[in-house]
């Protein structure tokens, strides 16, 4: 009784197990409560304890350091430039003062400007020579000024642990002269040592760490002293005190000891006091504490455990009894199989209630056992006297415990034969495989099976089973029923048979095949009548045929008659028309070629009918296709807008499309075929001149054998003003042998094209105010009359022409006015020189005209004379009289030394001022032998070479930006003189000195590689620019290993891509040597380098030129920008440029934008480019990228986008 009352399935043992668990949880819980409370107080209160200690070092430290710091500033006050040249007055006035040796255990001592020591107290620790420069503590004092704490070190000369305090000494201007620097030095007694000689508590220390540096200046364990803070991630409290944290908090230490520890901030010198205590001595007290607390509530529990025991032992014993007797009653009535008697009841509580229902369910049991008895009596009169096969089989073994007489009939055998026999005797399959259809029955998965049975006569039967677990006399067994079906599954499997050789049939035929019933219902399908159908055969089966097989007419799209119906009403093969189209389920369409036929029985009755298809559409569909792609040809050919005419190899015409036959006038005769009605016109080559026969597209073709593509060719009709004009392209046709065919022209009109190519050439070779030749019309002409005065030995005159006086007509009577007036002064000075004479007209006011063909120098006089009238004629312009002079500036050409077109122009440009300061009204000739600017030129060449070499140039960068987008697209860099005496100087003030010198290309060299110096820094720090422009001038780029230089620069910073990297150039420095140039244009592409015409429309560059320079972006010159707004030829010149490059598709950008309407003009004029001191002015590289940050583009601009 005793070990099972300690079982877990007793009821005493759960109901003290759970009481006792409840008490254990609720005292426990409480426990822990109240040790984790009281660990929480306890840190709370020493976290605050150790905070206010290290606050009050902290501000002690700070105290100290502050009262050095106003000593030295104090001092370094008194100390003047005179004081700090004299070392010897110095240092008698550093002995003078007692203090600082006081408040500086490491002594004192002064600096110049170098960082040299030149005083020194105590005199005896020899500091005076030695250079500081390499401290911190001194040299950024020197450098900015202010006082500073140093970094703690080992003294260069005392050779011990200190850190210096530095004040610097400033002149009257407040420039920095020198530095007083006093030293702490740690190894002697020193204000620190409140840090270095106590201890926080028995095992706890402090710490003073210079949080800049992550270095311990200064520990109570002195191994800790001048070593390296802890790395982070060791110690969290730590991190957090490094990264500003005041407080305290508790953390495993970088040594793995837990400790509490507090830190506080010395504001002068960024540093940290930190006082740290292990948690073993921290919370000893709480410790011991929580042990007591514990061991009374393990005490508690087992007293609570053995009180528990014996209250439920008691009351389940006085409880329980009358519920033990009647188990004990049951119990005896099971063992002696009497009939169940009812229990006694002793009292009306809760066992009595369990004990009647007890008596309840032994009534209920008897009333069941004895309706199984008479159940089983039923079915064993039902077993015996059924007609049916019947079997009991036990489930396990599969013997068969007992059979009905029709089953003893049935299988032949007597009945001690067939019971005890196993039923895998009878069943024909494997006994595993019977056993598992057994378990199945017993699962409830099957109860239906088809077998084979044999007879003891040895027959095999198919029988039908059905199978059900019964249990009868204390037993589970298997009932089964047993039907002979053999004549019925032997018909099922000729059947399946014939069915299978028919769907191998039907697959095997490569047509689609669909049977119905003679109503038209679907009975078979092969696979492809499913493919082509869309319609699986489990679908389809017994659906209408014209469900499934929907056809329709191709032309008409009207449906086609129902197969079957006309089967079924003629009673033969019906072939069905042409033109079916079958629309798959999926909307497919397929072309087909199909009949049907009738399917008969014996009798020759229709039981049905086959219907047979096959896809034809690819045939169909290459019939069709060939037919309509000849009439598209032709209709093509028909409604192009450019000309084809097809030859015969012989010449005739084969064919001319409308346009052709318009243009040539050509007409066709059933008979006769083409032919041209009247020849009255003319083919002309691009030049204008007539082409020759042999040059005809067609026949030059036939005489090479060869395509002939983009071929400008010219129409000429008799009578027109003006050729058309067409873009020609030729080849011919031959079969598969390469033999000749046809010849086929095509002719693209493109006369509106030369048209505005003949209009855009004016614009960019003529002054749209004026018409007289601009800029780049007088280079030419220019350059055409040096070569025809050298080649007829003639000279020729190059007259600078500016107008005096007109500024102010145009300023008191307007543009309108002065406009007019250049109007008749160029009239009138174009009709003062002879025929084959230029005048162009260059600017504003300026002029240039070309004399040729002059014997002498004193032919020219009278032209001048002439010019000089004509300019100072009277002028009438409606009711006012206006009247201007000019002043000339006359040069020669040639000279003894070899001379450009831009030198005479600048000599000629030199000359007219000249004659505007000897009075005007005059002309001056150009005097190159009195030319004193050699030597001058001589000497700035060489202080430029030397400015190279000491380093004194610098970079500017001034943006580009889309103004429409709003976005800085890059920068150009723009070089800059740091003169030591003139400050910064502009470009124009060096760049002209070197142009034609090989100074150009060092200079240019250093402009390239100190850009991509700048490229990698910007990218580093996060400024990306698509691109950064440098200027090129002529010499550098003439320079035979200008690309090869390039290359080698671009391998100097291999993090900047070459596409970031855009080089400009002057339309003057581009045609100086225009193969030379056009060359490195391509090879500086090839590795991605790009170029830039600058000032583009100044210079003297034809449409040709462009069209050979491959360069990316044209720069429209600022002169033509500033004035846009005011002058309508700059405008104009302005709008030419724009159209121009959009004709050669060039990007364009604007120099020279100075407000907001210049760049809304500009945007629409097409031009959304741009740069200029309205966007920003040049700066260095350091400003860029806040700029680049800031900028935003003007709403004006923004609301053209």
């Amino acid at each position: 009784m005793g070990l099972k009352f300690f079982q877990l399935r007793s009821l005493k043992t759960r109901v003290t197990v759970l009481t006792l668990l409840l008490f254990v949880v609720s005292i426990w819980s409480l426990a822990w409560y109240a040790s984790r409370m009281l660990r929480t107080d306890m840190q709370e209160v020493m976290g605050e304890q150790q905070f206010a200690t290290v606050s009050g070092i902290a501000r002690e430290i700070n105290d100290h350091l502050n009262n050095r710091q106003q000593a030295l500033e104090t001092i370094a006050k008194g100390i003047s430039p005179k004081l700090l040249a004299k070392p010897s007055d110095l240092q008698a006035m550093l002995q003078q003062r007692p203090l600082l040796q006081l408040l500086f255990n490491g002594g004192v001592f002064v600096t110049g400007l170098d960082g040299v020591a030149v005083a020194d107290v105590p005199h005896s620790a020899g500091r005076i020579g030695t250079s500081y420069m390499d401290r911190e503590s001194v040299s950024i004092p020197l450098r900015e000024g202010k006082t500073v704490i140093g970094k703690p070190a080992i003294g260069k000369k005392l050779g011990a642990p200190l850190f210096s305090i530095t004040a610097p000494i400033l002149a009257s201007d407040g420039k920095t002269i020198g530095a007083l620097v006093g030293t702490i030095n740690l190894g002697q007694p020193n204000f620190l040592d409140q840090i270095a000689q106590t201890r926080y508590g028995k095992t706890g220390s402090y710490l003073l760490i210079a949080r800049q540096h992550q270095l311990i200046i200064t520990a109570s364990d002195k191994t800790r002293v001048m070593q390296p803070s802890p790395a982070p991630a060791l110690n969290t409290m730590h991190d957090r005190y490094m990264q500003g944290f005041e407080g305290y908090g508790v953390a495993v230490s970088s040594r793995g000891v837990l400790e509490l520890s507090a830190a506080k901030a010395i504001p002068s010198a960024n540093w940290i006091v930190v006082a740290t205590l292990p948690a073993q001595e921290a919370f000893a007290p709480i410790d011991d504490m929580l042990q007591r607390l514990f061991l009374n509530a393990a005490v508690l529990t087992a007293l609570a455990g053995m009180l528990t025991w014996w209250l439920i032992s008691r009351l389940l014993q006085h409880q329980l009894a009358p519920m033990l007797s009647a188990s004990r009653s049951l119990l005896h009535q099971n063992l002696s199989d009497q009939p169940a008697q009812v229990l006694p009841v002793h009292r009306p509580d809760e066992i009595g209630e369990l004990i009647g229902g007890f008596n309840l369910l032994l009534e209920s049991s008897a009333r069941r056992e004895q309706a199984l008895v008479q159940s089983e009596a039923r079915f064993r009169q039902l077993f015996e006297k059924n007609s049916s096969v019947m079997l009991l089989i036990e489930p396990s073994s599969g013997d068969i415990v007992d059979a009905n007489a029709a089953a003893l009939d049935y299988y032949g055998y007597a009945g001690q034969q067939l019971v005890g026999m196993n039923i895998s005797v009878i069943n024909t399959l494997p006994a595993e495989v019977v056993a598992e259809q057994r378990q199945s029955v017993l699962n409830g998965k099957r109860n239906y099976f088809i077998f084979s049975h044999r007879l003891a006569s040895g027959e095999i039967r198919d029988v039908e089973v059905h199978s059900t677990p019964i249990e009868t006399q204390g037993r589970k067994l298997l009932f089964s029923i047993i039907y002979d079906v053999h004549e019925r599954v032997q018909a099922q499997k000729a059947l399946q048979e014939s069915e299978q050789n028919l769907a191998i049939t039907l697959r095997s035929i490569g047509d689609a095949v669909i049977a119905t019933d003679p109503a038209g219902r679907i009975t078979r399908m092969n696979p492809t009548a499913e493919q082509l159908t869309g319609w699986p055969l489990v679908d389809a089966i017994h659906r209408p045929l014209a469900e499934v097989f929907r056809i329709v007419n191709s032309e008409t799209r009207l449906t086609v008659p129902d197969p079957v119906q006309l089967v079924m009403a003629r009673g033969h093969v019906v072939d069905l028309a042409n033109h079916t189209v079958l629309l798959a389920r999926d909307g497919q369409e397929y072309q087909i070629a199909d009949s049907a036929a009738p399917i008969r029985d014996a009798t020759g009755v229709i039981v049905g009918v086959v219907l047979v298809f096959s896809d034809v559409t690819e045939s169909y569909q290459a019939e069709l296709a060939l037919r309509l792609s000849e009439q598209r040809y032709r209709s093509l050919l028909d409604h192009l807008s450019s000309g084809v005419v097809v030859h015969h190899p012989d010449r005739s015409i084969l064919y001319a499309n409308a346009t052709a036959a318009s243009l040539f006038g050509l007409t066709q005769d059933p008979t006769a075929g083409w032919s041209a009605q009247a020849q009255d016109w003319q083919l002309l080559q691009e030049d204008g001149t007539p082409m020759s026969s042999q040059d005809y597209p067609v026949n030059r073709v036939l005489a090479s054998g060869e395509s002939l593509k983009n071929y400008v060719v010219g129409v000429h009709h008799a009578g027109q003003p003006a050729p058309n004009w067409a873009l020609c392209s030729a080849f011919p046709l031959r079969d598969a042998e390469q033999t000749l065919l046809q010849v086929v022209v095509t002719f693209t009109d493109i006369t509106e094209r030369k048209l505005q190519q003949s209009q855009l050439e004016h614009i960019a070779h003529f002054d749209a105010l004026t018409n007289l030749p601009n800029r780049v019309l007088l280079a030419d002409r220019l350059q055409l009359a040096m070569v025809q005065a050298q080649r007829r030995g003639q000279q020729l005159a190059v007259v600078f022409l500016d107008l005096d006086g007109f500024k102010n007509i145009n300023d008191r009577h307007g543009h309108g006015v002065g406009d007019q007036l250049l109007i008749s002064l160029a009239k009138a000075m174009k009709d003062a020189l002879r025929e084959g004479d230029t005048l162009a007209r260059i600017g504003g006011d300026e002029f240039v005209a070309v004399l040729s063909d002059l014997d002498n120098l004193t032919n020219c006089v009278p032209m001048l004379t002439r010019l000089l009238e004509a300019a100072a004629a009277p002028v009438y312009l409606g009711e006012l009289l206006l009247q201007a002079s000019a002043s000339l500036g006359v040069t020669f050409f040639p000279q003894t030394q070899e001379i450009d077109a831009d030198q005479l122009l600048r000599q000629a440009d030199q000359a007219m001022y000249q004659a505007k300061v000897a009075g005007k009204n005059r002309y001056h000739i150009f005097d190159a032998a009195q030319d004193t600017s050699i030597r001058g030129h001589h000497e700035s060449l060489e202080r430029i070479r030397l400015a190279l070499a000491q380093d004194e140039f610098v970079l500017y960068y001034q943006p580009k930006v889309n103004m429409r987008r709003g976005q800085v697209v890059g920068v150009e860099a723009l070089i800059r003189w740091q003169h030591p005496e003139k400050g910064l100087l502009a470009p124009a003030a060096f760049l002209p000195v070197i142009e034609d010198h090989p100074l150009a290309v060092a200079v240019g060299e250093w402009v390239i590689d100190t850009t991509l110096t700048q490229i990698e820094r910007w990218h580093e720090s996060g400024l990306d620019l698509r691109q950064v422009s440098v200027n090129v001038g002529a010499r550098q780029l003439q320079q035979g290993d200008f690309v090869e230089r390039l290359q080698f620069l671009l391998a100097k910073h291999p993090k900047v891509n070459p596409a970031n990297l855009q080089i400009e150039v002057l339309e003057t420095s581009a045609l100086s040597d225009m193969a030379l140039v056009s060359q490195v244009i391509e090879d500086c592409a090839r590795f991605g380098v790009m170029f830039a015409l600058d000032d583009f429309g100044t210079g003297y560059s034809s449409l040709t030129y462009l069209k050979r320079l491959h360069v990316n972006i044209l720069k429209i010159d600022q002169s033509f920008v500033r004035d846009m707004l005011e002058d309508p030829d700059d405008l104009a010149i302005l709008q030419g440029v724009i159209g121009l490059a959009a004709a050669f598709k060039r990007q364009v950008i604007a120099e020279g934008v100075e407000t907001v309407a210049h760049g809304t003009a500009l945007l629409q004029l097409g031009c959304e480019l741009a740069q200029g001191y309205g966007i920003a002015r040049p700066m260095p590289a350091a400003q860029l990228q806040a700029w680049a940050a800031a900028w935003q583009a003007d709403a004006a601009w923004s609301e053209l986008a």
